[in-house]
């Protein structure tokens, strides 16, 4: 990911080059912020593992993408409509991944999955990793 771009830039991109089955739609709220480009590295690595395993796995209908900025956080989710896993048995490498991930940043992290489809959540606090205040 070039360190120039936003998360939000480098996932948007990221969603264009995939094929359209299933769609995925990139949402966004508030004022992004720009993040120090290490947070970006592992924040768009999330992204990309929790979207890989949406498209590999669950046999959705569609995934979500979706950014919600405040002053003080970045609550970031990657859901899908698909047929869900048992979040608690699952030990795949991936989800261990995303979780040693988001501790790097000082992110929690949170994996929902149910019959009717999956969530992995983020929570980002951003005092530690923004690099300027939101543009108004």
């Amino acid at each position: 990911m070039a360190e120039e771009k936003s998360i939000e830039s480098a996932v948007d991109e990221l969603i264009r080059r995939l094929p359209e089955n299933p769609p995925i739609r990139l949402e966004s709220s508030g004022a992004p912020r720009r993040l120090l480009s290490s947070v970006n590295e592992e924040l768009f690595a999330i992204v990309v593992e929790a979207v890989r395993n949406g498209r590999r796995h669950s046999l959705a209908n569609e995934m979500v993408v979706t950014f919600r900025w405040t002053d003080a956080h970045l609550f970031l989710s990657i859901a899908d409509d698909g047929r869900g896993f048992d979040s608690k048995a699952a030990t795949a490498s991936g989800l261990r991944s995303m979780k040693e991930r988001a501790q790097i940043v000082g992110a929690s992290l949170a994996v929902d999955s149910t019959a009717v489809g999956t969530s992995v959540d983020l929570v980002v606090p951003l005092g530690r990793v923004s690099v300027q205040e939101p543009s108004s």
